[in-house]
This record gives structure tokens, C-alpha cells and sequence, in this order.
């Protein structure tokens, strides 16, 4: 295994999607108005997540279709700066 392929990250899309699935339920769960500082600290970090997730899926379901690949193929990432 080369250097650049151990920087390497592998990405399988349906673990992303598991993940938005993850933090869109915690939302729900939470609701529109917090009951405390901590749940509104919560709602504020689940939101930034879900909005990354959602945008790395999308990258890489960009990314897989320009490749043939097969829908749940891992993918390949280089992480950032690297």
C-alpha cells in the first residue's frame, strides 16, 4: 500500500446516509425550542453535522457517478490539505 493511498479516506454512501438518518431523528426528537442551553447547544451541532453529511453525499455521489461505479462501491477521499 502506497503513502497516498493509506491518507486515504474510504467512504461508503449508505454510512452517510445512516449518519443524516441519525441526526435528522436526534432533530425531531429535540424539536423547534429547546428546554435548555444544552439541547439548544445540541440542535445547533446536529444541524451543522447533517448539513456537512449531506454535502459530502452529494460530493460523492457526484463523484461515483462519473466513475461507473457501483451505487454502494466504497469511495475514495483524500483528506483535507492532504
Amino acid at each position: 500500500m502506497s503513502r497516498q493511498e493509506k491518507k486515504q479516506f474510504r467512504i461508503r454512501i449508505s454510512g452517510l446516509e445512516a449518519d443524516v438518518a441519525y441526526f435528522d431523528a436526534r432533530l425531531a426528537l429535540l424539536g423547534e425550542t429547546p428546554a435548555s442551553p444544552h439541547q439548544a447547544a445540541q440542535i445547533r451541532t446536529y444541524r451543522i453535522l447533517e448539513e456537512n453529511l449531506s454535502a459530502m453525499l452529494e460530493r460523492l455521489r457526484r463523484l461515483q457517478a462519473g466513475t461507473g461505479e457501483p451505487p454502494d462501491a466504497p469511495v475514495r477521499l483524500s483528506p483535507p490539505g492532504g
